[in-house]
């Protein structure tokens, strides 16, 4: 079964998940080893409104490992995943990077994030 909530509920489920996410990072990862690692701001998103809220700004991240990104997963500021999704070019990716395979030295960066809990 699928629920959706309605947009006065969604909100409030994405502001009881977005503030836990300040101070933490995105991390992208592919063939099992971490690519490269994208630190959030504190607060991370502003305040959500139908169901959606924005990132502010995310810092740019530098490619540590080569390879071709398939999975990311945002962490709080203590290291544990909160939110997690693939990474790819298709519609129906989570996340959408400018570079399908990565090198090391590379600077990553994403211009924008939201979070969304579906409505009804």
């Amino acid at each position: 079964m699928t629920s959706l909530l309605s947009p006065a509920d969604a909100t409030l489920a994405v502001d009881a998940v977005t503030p836990r996410l300040s101070g933490g990072s995105i991390v992208v990862t592919g063939g099992g080893k971490t690519l490269v690692t994208l630190r959030l701001g504190r607060p991370a998103f502003v305040g959500a409104r139908n169901g959606e809220a924005f990132a502010r700004a995310i810092a740019v991240g530098r490619v540590v490992a080569a390879g071709e990104p398939s999975r990311f997963a945002v962490l709080d500021d203590g290291g544990v995943p909160v939110i997690s999704g693939t990474v790819g070019s298709a519609p129906e990716d989570d996340l959408t990077l400018n570079e399908r395979f990565l090198q090391p030295g590379e600077e990553v960066f994403i211009s924008s994030c939201r979070y969304i809990q579906e409505t009804s």
